[in-house]
């Protein structure tokens, strides 16, 4: 019988950080572009082909320049479509939150069902990370009565990740340029973090946030309107702990946006380009902020060997998987697929102390392509065992 594979399994040491886009909640309605591509759910021409010198126009979507910046940073992409849905914990779902480490909703324009609420929920709280922007108010992209702004306030009632977006008022609806009253303070990662130094934000029609530190004690605003203190009002991006996992909060969809929209759509503005550079190193910083720390070695292999989760996955290519011997070892690697049936062995032979790399090449032991779907990785380095799922993709 195969082994269970429990939450949060998709972020070993050393394998890429994953980030996935959600486009489950109509993030292409109306005028609106938000995805990274149009090919779906991994984009083209593949990632692995990306370069330090690839253009923003390289894929299709106005977020694309999101998606190419993680990807020159090291970052495995990817697009949630409805065909797999927002799950968490779910072996049968190849693109389930526990196989990434950050879920990025770039303004969602549908409401989240009760059990796509539980599965964000557990996810953040057992260490996922999430990116959550929203728009101005009445931005309701599909007209059916509800907008991002109580899309996200409506997912979070009880404010327990600390915050909500405001829907009344001057601030629920805004433009704010290049407003420099950031938060000062060294520990705040999201202004102060690996992409450098933000020192102002711009918003081309977007909402506040309110805070509740009374309820998150954890919370903390990024960047404020210009000229209101630093409260708990008036918020252009905040951030907080919920759990083990970290979220981020941005009020407008205009700084993610590049203006590279899909033909017939058509992007509000080029926020990702402006010439200050503050909105994407902010929606960088974001990204590395929350995405999933490693979990120490010790608590995911014991010594002396250890494995690392197979990776690209999921794959169009070969899947490879890390191995790390500190004394020679029987290693035996097959390929299963749902039903338990072996597919394919990659291994089965001992193997010296040292680094090694077994990979699969996506043939199966007759020598014919592997449909795409969800297959097993079985791993047995002398008496310990793993099994990882992992998705061919068309």
């Amino acid at each position: 019988m195969l082994a269970a594979v429990g939450p949060l399994t998709g972020a070993a040491a050393g394998a890429p950080k994953r980030a996935l886009f959600d486009n489950t909640h109509a993030e292409t309605a109306g005028n609106a572009d938000w995805v990274i591509d149009t090919d779906q759910p991994l984009p083209l021409p593949d990632q692995s082909t990306v370069t330090a010198a690839t253009p923003r126009t390289y894929w299709l979507g106005a977020v694309s320049s999101w998606g190419i910046d993680l990807v020159k940073r090291g970052y495995f992409v990817a697009t949630l479509t409805s065909a797999y849905g927002i799950t968490y914990g779910n072996i049968a779902n190849p693109y389930d939150l526990s196989q990434f480490d950050v879920f990025i909703v770039p303004e969602p324009n549908t409401a989240f069902t009760a059990a796509e609420s539980t599965a964000i929920f557990d996810y953040v709280r057992d260490g996922g990370g999430l990116v959550a922007v929203a728009d101005h108010i009445n931005s309701d992209r599909n007209n059916d009565g509800i907008d991002s702004p109580r899309i996200w306030n409506q997912l979070d009632a009880q404010h327990l990740w600390g915050t909500s977006f405001e829907v009344s008022g001057t601030n629920s609806n805004f433009s704010e340029v290049w407003s420099t009253n950031v938060n000062i303070a060294p520990d705040d990662s999201v202004i102060h973090g690996p992409e450098g130094t933000v020192n102002g934000l711009e918003f081309h029609n977007g909402t506040a946030l309110i805070l509740y530190p009374g309820i998150n004690p954890t919370v903390r605003g990024c960047v404020w309107r210009t000229g209101l203190p630093q409260g708990t009002t008036g918020v252009m991006a905040a951030r907080s702990v919920y759990g083990n996992g970290r979220i981020v909060f941005v009020g407008d969809s205009s700084p993610i946006d590049d203006g590279s929209a899909a033909p017939g759509n058509s992007s509000i503005f080029d926020g990702w380009g402006e010439a200050a550079g503050g909105d994407s190193l902010l929606a960088l910083n974001a990204t590395a902020w929350v995405t999933r720390r490693d979990a120490p070695v010790a608590a995911v292999e014991p010594a002396p060997r250890a494995m690392r989760a197979p990776f690209p996955n999921p794959s169009r290519g070969s899947v490879r998987l890390a191995l790390q011997l500190a004394e020679p070892t029987r290693v035996i690697v097959g390929v299963f697929d749902v039903s338990g049936r072996l597919v394919r062995s990659l291994a089965d032979a001992a193997f010296e102390a040292g680094a090694h790399e077994v990979a699969w090449d996506g043939l199966t032991s007759g020598g014919s392509r592997a449909p795409a779907g969800l297959y097993f990785v079985r791993a047995r380095l002398g008496r310990t065992e793993r099994t990882w799922r992992v998705a061919r993709v068309q």
